[in-house]
């Protein structure tokens, strides 16, 4: 699918898979099929979609071909994961695709796909991606080389996402974990987003959106969850004021406890105290990068008590098997879908 220009529909390019139908019932898994070359398209004045694949769609190594008629024979080939344990997905690309004037740009639940150069301007979302995962190159980007001006970039749920050497212009918002349980979307709802050489244009207004207790009507605890933070090699960028690399939401107060550094300044500050809470949404600003720490439960529904989390200083000078932790925190019970059966769930 190479050069082609779509413009004033529903739809521009709305991609839906299944796993076959008739004769092919069961014998495809079409959202897992690896993507072919999709460059150089341009979708513009859309009532809701540009670019867009909806439902499932994460590129594996099945093993399909002409020779057997475009059947399986393996169906396990389709599985998230070799027997071995590692990642089955297959990194692939969407290359120079051009979308302004839509509503919506981006996907549903989509992983291993990148946006390479891609140009979205003046659509509503420039990019609106619910779930996705960490790339099974352990390296790829699901954003790179990119321009975006003038919109909401609503950012997917799941695993480590990196956006390298993009530009950002205009009035731009970063959206964290957009989609977090709304419905039966939203994993894990704590994605980390690691910016690589990004260009930030400075402009006054809101630059990024956590969600709350209630987005929606949902009351999800991690519905504000998210870090993002500079990846260790980047350059330094107009994202962050000063020295700080990293923010999160200001739920997680803790870190304004962690103390100081070497040279006597606090690890992490709120936005207020830097008279930047609007442009941060009241985040935490740390001058440190931050990872996240996930704990699985299974077979638990609402109520459940909160887990109380607590901190060390791990070094020579301060085992934590003699001394106190230097930060204590209640983290709540997260589970996505209210059915008591989903396997969704998280501290």
């Amino acid at each position: 699918m190479i050069g082609n220009r779509v413009s004033n529909s529903f739809n521009g390019m709305l991609i839906e898979t299944n796993n076959g139908r008739g004769d092919a019932l069961h014998r495809v898994c079409n959202s897992n099929n690896q993507i072919g070359r999709m460059e150089g398209n341009t979708f513009h004045s859309h009532g809701r979609f540009g670019t867009y694949m909806l439902g499932n769609n994460f590129p594996k190594s099945v093993d399909v071909s002409v020779e057997n008629n475009g059947f399986l024979t393996d169906p396990e080939t389709c599985d998230g994961f070799l027997d071995s344990g590692e990642d089955n997905g297959i990194s692939t690309a969407l290359a120079n695709h051009f979308d302004y004037g839509n509503a919506f740009v981006g996907h549903y639940n989509a992983g291993d796909i990148q946006y390479k150069d891609h140009v979205s301007i003046e659509n509503l979302n420039l990019i609106y991606w619910k779930e996705s995962k960490s790339f099974a190159d352990k390296c790829s980007a699901f954003l790179s080389g990119g321009y975006y001006k003038s919109g909401n970039l609503a950012l997917p749920d799941q695993g480590t996402l990196i956006i390298e050497d993009t530009k950002f212009d205009g009035h731009i918002s970063l959206e964290f974990n957009h989609h977090c349980n709304v419905g039966v979307t939203g994993v894990l709802c704590f994605p980390q987003y690691v910016l690589h050489n990004i260009d930030w244009k400075h402009f006054p207004g809101k630059w990024v959106m956590f969600q709350n207790e209630n987005f929606q009507g949902h009351n999800a605890n991690q519905n504000h969850g998210g870090i993002l933070m500079l990846s260790p090699t980047s350059q330094p960028t107009t994202f962050f004021p000063g020295d700080y690399i990293s923010l999160v939401s200001n739920k997680f107060s803790y870190l304004l406890d962690v103390g100081v550094d070497n040279t006597g300044n606090e690890v992490c500050d709120s936005a207020s105290n830097l008279s930047l809470d609007h442009r941060y949404d009241s985040g935490i600003l740390c001058k440190v990068p931050l990872r996240t720490l996930k704990i699985y439960t299974r077979n638990l529904v609402q109520p459940q008590p909160p887990l109380l989390i607590k901190i060390w200083n791990h070094n020579f000078n301060s085992p934590e098997t003699s001394s106190e932790p230097i930060v204590e925190h209640f983290i709540g019970f997260h589970q996505i879908g209210n059915d008591g059966q989903t396997n969704k769930q998280v501290r």
